[in-house]
């Protein structure tokens, strides 16, 4: 008999909550989970902020572009080996129709030992056809390191389903913040030590696994791992496809670019990729953070008419802040990039610009897509995500050798275009997403980016002023609509006092 209780709770596709998030009928679960999901992933994003600053003064541009690729093959053979099954096993813990014991048979034992073996396999054809090899730019040792990294991946992976299952949210905050502070620890004793590649990757693999195994024993609660129960291995696969599918496409969107950028950028702006849109991921974080609690308060709402209200709210304010924020930024990008990064990277400021408003147009997409996940149209993300990685692809192919910056146009040109099917599916599903207001903040949000491009070349004492003043206009024209008002306050959990 399968260890799944069927029936109790709704298949992938139906109703409820993504993996991960706590529905809107759990509500003390989600108060909790707010500002520890928010917080620890800041924080953890900022952490990996300093390992980026040991990768950029310590390797050199072509050293980081092996070590983007690296990490990028690791990730992949994760992905392809995961099956769907910690989605669908976060899901089933919650719902208490799978013990951790269970759970923990598949993410500990049966998913690391596919991600060694598919791994493995890879390395082992990268080492033998040399030129497979060449094309990537690694050596062999170096394409040996991704088994042990995959297995890694695969373990920390391991380590956040069963602490958000469990609803351990305090433990799934120690995971990021913990693993992230023993990254940049290994980190920087190793490239201050051995200053390479090899020795960046162990320092990484090393950094998942301590905090995995860690805080697996901790979500177990003294349960032993069960043994691999064939039955609800096949019923968690068949069920966990679609997400498994939207989870290959979100990674190729979202981490396989590195693949994409390989293919059309030399293997030093590969690596001056590789720490640029980390820059610029640590830079939105503040903003992007908020995007799964966004979903929570989406999925609450009582109709679809109140959702769509709530998420033109939350796309303005989201336009707003990153506008705001660039036109900060701007007058001080060149002098901190120089200071922290060295002279090499501040040249490529325009490159971060450029990666910054692609990302910024990432989290519009995201958000229109938890939109439609709040109202159970699970397919629409996948299809969106199709469309831009088929985009990302295309361009690159068709474009052939581009520049760091014209690359991340590309990006931006593809996550654009997934916006606008997302629009066209809401509107197909008769949500009323005004069509010219998305426009328009899109608009804004460029407008921000584009004075922040021009602020950068001008000198302090003259950007300054002029960036103070565009921050005052917006702040006053933010703060005399009652409504937007209203609606940023509620964004911090500590004011809310519950669902807006």
């Amino acid at each position: 008999m399968s260890i799944v209780r069927r029936g109790r709770w709704p298949p992938l596709g139906g109703g409820g909550a993504p993996a991960g998030i706590p529905g809107p009928a759990d509500e003390e679960r989600r108060r909790g989970w707010v500002p520890l999901a928010v917080g620890s992933q800041v924080a953890a994003l900022v952490l990996g902020g300093v390992t980026n600053l040991f990768y950029a003064r310590i390797l050199e541009p072509e050293e980081l572009g092996q070590l983007a690729l690296v990490l990028t093959l690791a990730g992949l053979a994760m992905v392809l080996t995961e099956l769907g099954l910690h989605n669908w096993l976060t899901r089933a813990v919650a719902a208490e129709e799978v013990g951790v014991g269970a759970a923990a048979a598949l993410t500990v034992k049966l998913a690391p030992a596919l991600a060694a073996l598919v791994a493995g396999a890879g390395a082992g054809v990268l080492t033998v056809v040399p030129a497979w090899r060449d094309a990537l730019g690694i050596t062999a040792g170096q394409a040996l390191l991704v088994p042990e990294l995959a297995v890694a991946l695969a373990l920390y992976q391991a380590s956040l389903t069963l602490t958000q299952g469990t609803g351990a949210f305090r433990l799934r905050a120690g995971v990021l913040f913990t693993n992230a502070l023993l990254t940049v620890a290994f980190t920087a004793v190793a490239l201050l030590t051995w200053g390479s590649v090899v020795a960046a990757v162990h320092a990484t693999a090393a950094a998942y696994v301590v905090a995995a195994v860690w805080f697996i024993a901790r979500a177990m609660g003294g349960e032993p791992v069960a043994s691999v129960d064939p039955g609800l291995t096949r019923q968690a696969v068949h069920e966990a496809r679609p997400i498994w599918f939207n989870t290959l496409l979100s990674y190729a969107t979202a981490t396989g670019d590195t693949l994409i950028a390989r293919s059309v950028l030399s293997l030093g702006d590969v690596g001056y990729y590789l720490v640029i849109k980390k820059v610029a991921i640590a830079g939105l974080a503040p903003l992007t953070a908020l995007l799964p609690m966004l979903y929570a308060r989406m999925s609450a709402a009582h109709d679809d008419t109140d959702r769509v209200r709530r998420w033109w709210g939350y796309q303005r304010w989201l336009a707003v802040a990153f506008a705001a924020g660039m036109v900060v930024a701007g007058p001080w990008i060149v002098p901190v990039m120089g200071a922290l990064y060295g002279e090499r990277f501040a040249d490529r400021h325009v490159a971060l610009l450029v990666l910054a408003g692609a990302l910024w147009l990432q989290a519009t997409h995201d958000l229109l897509g938890y939109l439609l996940a709040a109202t159970k149209a699970f397919t629409a993300p996948l299809v969106a995500n199709s469309v831009v990685a088929g985009t990302s692809i295309t361009l690159a192919v068709v474009l052939g050798d581009l520049t760091l910056s014209q690359f991340g146009m590309v990006l931006a040109a593809a996550h654009a275009l997934g916006a606008v099917v997302m629009t066209a599916t809401a509107r197909r599903r008769r949500l009323d997403v005004p069509r010219a207001g998305l426009a328009g903040s899109v608009v804004f949000a460029a407008a921000g980016l584009g004075l922040s491009w021009t602020l950068v070349s001008w000198p302090l004492a003259v950007a300054l002023p002029v960036a103070a003043g565009a921050l005052l206009a917006v702040a006053a024209a933010t703060l005399l609509d009652t409504g937007a008002r209203e609606r940023m306050l509620r964004l911090l959990p500590w004011t809310s006092g519950g669902t807006p």
